[in-house]
């Protein structure tokens, strides 16, 4: 976190304030990013002992790109706003279960928001998780288990 101190002191070193906004929210970002990472990661490394989670997969819809690679992946089907986390595996209630990860306060963006209502709608079991254990918990109770 930048100090009120450490922010004066490099505005009178010459560089803009709105630079180093600018900077803090995207090491920020990153930070938040990453704890995210590491929740899925833990998640899936848990989840790679469990022969009924072996379907149970990522869907890489996140992250910031250029432009080309954003076109190039939104014609191949890419959608913003899709959950991070799928597990087709129907129970008695539900045809699936997804999972979306977030860190700190994270909130559902105005997409993950409509996803979120799709999923209702069509029946599916979803869960907004913020650390992998919690995500653990739901996907037991989900296979009941």
């Amino acid at each position: 976190m930048i100090l009120l101190s450490q922010l004066k002191e490099r505005l009178t070193a010459g560089r803009q304030p709105n630079k180093l906004l600018a900077r803090h929210l995207a090491n920020k970002e990153k930070k938040m990013k990453h704890i995210e990472d590491d929740n899925q990661k833990a998640l899936f490394d848990w989840a790679a002992h469990i022969p009924e989670l072996r379907w149970m997969h990522a869907i890489p819809n996140g992250g910031r790109r250029n432009a080309a690679e954003g076109a190039r992946l939104k014609r191949q089907g890419v959608k913003s706003g899709v959950w991070d986390i799928h597990l087709p595996v129907v129970t008695y209630d539900y045809p699936g279960l997804y999972i979306e990860l977030k860190a700190g306060k994270n909130k559902l963006t105005e997409n993950q928001s409509e996803f979120g209502i799709h999923l209702k709608q069509q029946g599916y079991a979803h869960h907004v998780c913020y650390s992998w254990a919690d995500a653990k918990d739901k996907i037991l109770r989900y296979l009941d288990k």
